[in-house]
């Protein structure tokens, strides 16, 4: 053995360098006993799972495991309904909430939905299920200071889809895209009105939509039922 190796080698092998791993692996793993009453065989498991584990394997979990296991409240890994998405955020249990994924909720949209009803239940933003509000879930939820953990009512704006873009790109968005709305925000109205060519009904439309030109007519029948120009009329013929 060369002089370098001296001063580092703890075993003589590599046979006997794996059999000195495989011991440092057995010596950290946890020992245990089963639970079952017709087992009582000892096995090891990872510390981490120490206090989770009570059989020693799946057979004896399935057959001594409760009929009902306790969920929610009385289950052991309970913690308060409050955990954390792989994204960041914050989620709550909501059991009974309509528009609730996996049983739980964004606390961010929680405590808007709830906002919002104290303060504006009228608003188009929210949406009637089963004789309650609840905030619609085409409507995002933006954290002024970019904080997604930081779910109190002041760091909180409901928008649009769009006015989330814009807000993100630093542009101002439309008048009644967002609630609360933002002081200095842009005045130029998100939807306009019009009137209809052809049945002279007054339509809104997007300012989106109106910039491409389809703020004429305020439905397809109408659309469908305008009188043709010469040159569309020659055009549907030639193209039967």
């Amino acid at each position: 053995m060369n002089q370098f190796r001296a001063d580092k080698a703890k075993t003589c092998s590599l046979e006997c360098r794996g059999k000195y791993i495989a011991l440092g692996y057995s010596n950290a793993r946890a020992r245990l006993v089963c639970e079952a009453p017709d087992c009582g065989k000892e096995y090891s498991v990872p510390q981490c799972h120490e206090d989770r584990r009570k059989f020693c394997s799946v057979e004896c979990s399935l057959k001594h495991r409760p009929m009902n296991p306790p969920t929610g409240k009385d289950h052991y890994l309970w913690k308060g309904g409050r955990t954390t998405h792989s994204d960041g955020y914050i989620l709550l249990r909501a059991v009974h909430h309509p528009f609730s994924v996996g049983l739980y909720v964004f606390e961010h949209r929680l405590v808007m939905e709830q906002w919002m009803r104290e303060e504006s239940p009228n608003h188009s933003f929210l949406v009637e299920v089963a004789g309650e509000l609840y905030l619609s879930p085409e409507i995002s939820v933006h954290h002024i200071d970019e904080q997604k953990t930081h779910n109190v009512r002041s760091n909180l704006l409901a928008c649009t889809n769009a006015a989330h873009r814009s807000i993100h790109a630093g542009v101002a968005p439309y008048e009644k895209e967002v609630w609360p709305e933002i002081v200095g925000g842009s005045d130029v109205p998100y939807r306009l009105e019009r009137t209809c060519v052809a049945c002279n009904e007054t339509f809104h439309v997007k300012r989106a939509d109106a910039r491409r030109g389809q703020d004429i007519y305020c439905s397809r029948n109408c659309y469908d039922n305008r009188d043709k120009t010469p040159f569309e009329v020659t055009l549907k013929r030639n193209t039967l």
